[in-house]
């Protein structure tokens, strides 16, 4: 195993790290968008002093590639010291039954009627007066309807019915 190049415990300092790397490899932002394949300018934003973008998934694993790194996640004795009372024992059976199989989660269909009518009242909240008002017209006909329906599946029952 090869001595470390650099160590972060947060996101400032995988930022710093990155850029010391970057500064022992002698590479540029501009070097480094060619190399991974980068739109130019990324790495600049990404890494540069004022930084206006953040690194996520797919630009960390573009960093660590262009630059020939890799994160090992190693154990702070410091950092353990703090919070190894906090730490409880997990429940066992529970964890078994989630990891072993898939979960099955059954969901009500009172419970899925209350969040839509929930999601519904939320998406309302940003239209406008005029698109609100078509949207209870459309509402309001189509209970209408619902009710015509069903009352022309009734009268059509009586009919045959008295038919027999």
């Amino acid at each position: 195993m090869t001595a470390p190049l650099a160590e972060f415990v947060d996101y400032d300092g995988l930022r710093k790290a990155l850029n010391a790397v970057r500064d022992v490899r002698d590479i540029s932002f501009e070097r480094m968008d060619e190399i991974t394949g980068a739109p130019p300018g990324y790495f600049a934003k990404l890494l540069g002093p004022r930084a206006i973008r953040r690194i996520g998934l797919q630009s960390l694993g573009w960093a660590f590639g262009g630059l020939g790194v890799k994160c090992i996640i190693v154990s702070d004795p410091e950092a353990l010291a703090k919070v190894e009372g906090r730490f409880s024992a997990r429940d066992v059976p529970h964890l078994k039954s989630v990891h072993g199989d898939a979960v099955i989660v059954q969901l009500s269909r009172g419970f899925l009627r209350k969040i839509g009518a929930i999601g519904g009242a939320n998406s309302r909240k940003n239209l406008g007066k005029r698109k609100r008002r078509q949207l209870a017209k459309k509402a309001v006909m189509t209970r209408i309807n619902k009710r015509k329906a069903a009352e022309m599946k009734r009268r059509a029952l009586q009919r045959k019915r008295a038919h027999k």
